[in-house]
């Protein structure tokens, strides 16, 4: 069972609405640890000071902050409990803003905040104005010792989250060295117009379920294979293509041929789908007792969507 990692109040003017917080992702990790290539011995990471060149147990490691070449400012575990911020159960509202005017550099964490018993209706009545006015809540809140400027918004399901935001000087900008890359005359008005038709083409609603971690997929496959005694291939490096300035329209027209050829060919199967389906109707409606074999396969393909 999920346990809460933060518990207080959303406060906002002069109402407070108690809630619970939870982590709302997982990562998925494939963790490799470090061995000695010639007895497989497992790697140790060993506190050893610099100057003594002696392991250092715990009791005798404190913190420090560089302040230029070779020279701490240190702090003692008390003293670095003193410049934690005060661990309040609060999330302060300070303000509220249009969710599209937050570039999706400056989100980092998403939370799940789900209301206490007996506050359910100021839950509700926050998750609905926050609808109505299309907007989501800047606050403040002390999260693992840090404190942390997020976002809250109403989710369609009728709860609200909390996204931990990045502040503006933790976004970085294009490096410099970079910037002379970026394009400095824009594309054509044809160019954008081909473009916008492949993009108008490829577009679609947004589900989740569509989109896979096949990396981690590929690794849990390529270790397995060698836990069984098989030859793992490294995969063939392939260059970044680029294409020319002159090739863009062709490529632009043979792409949206492309497009139009997969979704042509989506919807015949869809079609081919629907055409079964109304085989197995009309074979039930007349009343014949064996069903066509593909009448069956229909059948159990709806059950299983």
């Amino acid at each position: 069972m999920a346990r809460a990692i933060w518990s207080g109040s959303i406060t906002f003017g002069l109402i407070s609405l108690p809630v619970k917080a939870y982590t709302a992702t997982s990562r998925q990790r494939i963790d490799f640890d470090l061995l000695h290539d010639e007895d497989g011995g497992k790697i140790e990471y060993r506190r050893v000071c610099a100057v003594h060149d002696e392991v250092v147990s715990w009791d005798h490691i404190i913190k420090g902050y560089e302040i230029e070449p070779g020279k701490y400012v240190t702090f003692t575990k008390e003293e670095l409990a003193a410049l934690q911020p005060e661990a309040t159960h609060t999330i302060d509202i300070e303000d509220f803003v249009k969710l599209e005017q937050i570039d999706p550099m400056y989100f980092d964490t998403p939370y799940f905040l789900v209301p206490n018993a007996g506050a359910k209706r100021a839950y509700g009545l926050l998750h609905a104005v926050m609808t109505e006015a299309e907007v989501v809540a800047i606050a403040r809140v002390v999260l693992r010792t840090r404190e942390r400027l997020v976002a809250i918004r109403p989710m369609a399901n009728g709860s609200l989250s909390m996204e931990a935001l990045h502040y503006a000087d933790e976004v970085r900008d294009v490096p410099d060295s970079d910037k002379d890359s970026l394009p400095a005359k824009g594309p054509s008005k044809r160019e954008v117009e081909m473009a916008r038709t492949l993009v108008d083409e490829l577009t679609i609603d947004f589900d989740p379920d569509r989109y896979h971690d096949t990396w981690h997929d590929q690794v849990m496959e390529r270790i397995e294979k060698k836990a069984a005694g098989k030859t793992v291939k490294a995969p063939t490096e392939k260059e970044s293509p680029t294409t020319p300035a002159n090739d863009i329209m062709a490529a632009l027209e043979a792409s949206l041929e492309a497009a139009r050829k997969k979704k042509s060919g989506a919807s015949k199967s869809g079609a081919g789908k629907a055409g079964a389906k109304r085989r197995t109707t009309t074979a039930a409606s007349s009343g014949n007792r064996t069903k066509h074999p593909r009448a069956k396969a229909s059948s159990a393909a709806k059950r299983k969507h």
